[in-house]
């Protein structure tokens, strides 16, 4: 596919190979760097190398004005377990990133291709990779994006998710802002979608706007509190929904930037 004058493909090992692109190819592994951390289920352990090995390639082959670059997602060694649904999406947001960031009037890189290990897995990341990235583009636009989370009290805690997609981790329930909804609106209908609560007493109690606090791309998020009813229950992509206290959630892995804003919640409670 073809995304604002980068060409995005994917090859196999006897398929199609990369010898399309011209010597100026600058072949990358950006599983190098990935290495047996925790436990099979860490994936949060797992998706933080992946993703900044994958933005150094891109950062790399752009600063050694390279034409082409390659991204073999064959892990490098058999013990290490990560789904492929999320290393796709990974690096069509590492990819998304990139061209969103760079003009294509200052961007050498012409040519992306994806390395899998075979045909099966080719047609696995086309649909994966090129279906979000078209998403991206033409559902979401060019950001930055326009999210809600809620921090809901419930039973002495607050709610939080365990996400099923990257970036993983837990967080504050919520999402992004669907065309003619309310921020009030999206937020009611992201804590139903992936809570099974209804909302009571919803308040705005802050925006963050940091252009680094999603590692995917640009969100600017309006923070609501709120009371629930209701027994929380995981669905959308909630892998998990549980209630934390303070000394709980300050051990688990958060995504984003949810565990500041849980910081600034209590020293203004």
């Amino acid at each position: 596919m073809n995304m604002k004058g980068l060409e995005v493909l994917v090859s196999w090992r006897g398929g199609p190979q990369i010898g399309l692109i011209r010597k100026k190819i600058f072949p990358a592994h950006p599983l190098g760097a990935l290495k047996k951390k925790g436990t099979a289920g860490d994936l949060l352990a797992l998706e933080e190398p992946l993703r900044e090995a994958t933005r150094r390639s891109l950062e790399s082959a752009h600063r050694r004005k390279r034409t082409g670059l390659v991204l073999d997602v064959t892990p490098p060694d058999a013990a290490v377990t990560f789904p492929k649904r999320a290393i796709a999406k990974i690096i069509a947001q590492e990819i998304y990133r990139y061209v969103n960031r760079t003009p294509a009037t200052s961007r050498p890189l012409k040519k992306i291709a994806i390395a899998v290990a075979n045909k099966k897995s080719a047609a696995f990341f086309e649909e994966m990779t090129f279906g979000y990235l078209r998403h991206i583009s033409a559902v979401l636009g060019g950001g930055p994006f326009v999210t809600v989370d809620v921090i809901v009290r419930l039973r002495g805690g607050v709610v939080l998710v365990k996400r099923s997609n990257p970036p993983f981790g837990w967080a504050l329930p919520g999402g992004f802002v669907d065309p003619g909804e309310s921020l009030e609106e999206a937020a009611r209908r992201e804590l139903r979608e992936e809570t099974g609560l209804c909302l009571k007493d919803l308040k705005q109690f802050h925006t963050y706007s940091r252009p680094d606090r999603d590692p995917r791309f640009h969100t600017v998020t309006t923070v609501f509190t709120a009371r629930a009813t209701g027994r929380p229950r995981a669905a959308s992509d909630a892998a998990q929904v549980r209630v934390f206290t303070p000394s709980a959630w300050r051990k688990l892995p958060i995504a984003f930037d949810h565990r500041a804003i849980l910081a600034d919640y209590l020293r203004k409670k």
